[in-house]
């Protein structure tokens, strides 16, 4: 796997970190829509509490987590390295 962009942000929003994240702003929103669609199903589903949404497709892998205290959004590859010659 290869990173391909990370975001980190505060409760609100804030970025903190970011690395070769293209749209830091649009991340954001994102997550924010993530975060309400989270307490919505959590309202019709008993679920349990919105740990994170994981997204996987042919060629990456998305991992986005929203906390009151933080949110990430973080994007691999989901190629597997060469094996070493």
């Amino acid at each position: 796997m290869q990173l391909l962009e990370t975001l980190i942000c505060s409760g609100q929003g804030r970025p903190l970190y970011e690395w070769q994240c293209h749209d830091a702003n649009a991340r954001v929103e994102l997550l924010k829509k993530i975060s309400q669609f989270a307490a919505r199903l959590g309202r019709l589903l008993p679920l349990g509490r919105f740990d994170r949404l994981e997204i996987q497709s042919h060629d990456s892998r998305i991992v986005a987590q929203v906390k009151t205290d933080r949110m990430i959004f973080v994007q691999v590859t989901a190629e597997s390295e060469p094996p070493p010659a």
